[in-house]
């Protein structure tokens, strides 16, 4: 009986033991599973990165999309489009409407010069249906203006407001230009002249302003443009013809000159 209880005593001891180990080996599983656990929230933290990382790309790409479409739009415009329109450039005559002046020449040579270029006509005379008539049968008539006859006193202000002066004027076969005062009242309002061949313009103007043949509306068009699309000549011009004035038309300037003149008479 002493051996059987000692024998079941160490097979229950082993037992135990071997329960034991079951129970140890049992939590090393479980440990293992903590483990297997742990490592997948690993995978699912390194997979989250991913994802997170995988959605900056996206985002990154978005911009790089949005960037490559603004430089495309910018591509596509037009670059004509992006340039001011040009400003508005008014050529001007004041003085009689009669034919010798040359007026419509002056109408004329509008036809071919930029839309911009505009026309003002100041002044009251026999042409001034003809005027009309001919700017509408050229095409002309929204750029040009016809304006009444200023006082003296307005003069000024009408040539301010001029970015050139032409006096186109004609000779006939009792007249030709005999002065042409208009002339130097606009270079001394700082306004650019143009004038024609006839009579004493080339003299009045001299080297401050320019000329073109009487009656020839083709180098009176070329003319205008020239002087329309160079700012820099514009501004010689002013300054030319402003000096000019100053140094022979004032009233002290031509009473010095008679006084020579005079001088010179006792003299003989």
């Amino acid at each position: 009986i002493r051996m059987r209880w000692r024998g079941c005593r160490r097979a229950g001891g082993g037992r135990r033991e071997a329960g034991g180990r079951r129970r140890e080996t049992g939590g090393g599983r479980r440990e293992t599973g903590g483990g297997r656990r742990e490592a997948g929230g690993g995978r699912r933290e390194a997979g989250g990165r991913r994802r997170e990382a995988g959605g900056r790309r996206q985002e990154a790409g978005g911009r790089r999309q949005e960037a490559g479409g603004g430089r495309q739009e910018a591509g596509s415009a037009d670059p004509a489009s992006c340039l001011p329109p040009p400003a508005s450039f008014t050529i001007g005559y004041l003085g009689r409407l009669v034919p010798e002046k040359g007026i419509l020449d002056l109408v004329e040579a509008m036809c071919g010069l930029p839309d911009h270029i505009r026309l003002r006509l100041i002044g009251d005379g026999v042409l001034g249906q003809a005027i009309t008539t001919t700017a509408k049968t050229l095409g002309v008539d929204a750029r040009v203006e016809l304006c009444p006859a200023v006082g003296s006193t307005e003069v000024p202000v009408a040539l301010a407001r001029l970015d050139l002066l032409v006096l186109p004027s004609r000779t006939t076969s009792n007249w030709r230009e005999q002065f042409g005062r208009v002339l130097i009242e606009a270079m001394s309002c700082g306004v650019p002249v143009l004038g024609s061949s006839s009579g004493e313009i080339p003299h009045v103007i001299g080297d401050a302003g320019m000329i073109f043949p009487e009656g020839d509306t083709l180098t009176l068009r070329r003319e205008i443009a020239r002087i329309a699309t160079n700012p820099a000549l514009r501004a010689d011009l002013a300054r030319r013809g402003r000096a000019r004035v100053l140094a022979e038309f004032t009233q002290a300037a031509i009473a010095r000159r008679h006084v020579e003149v005079y001088a010179t008479m006792r003299g003989q």
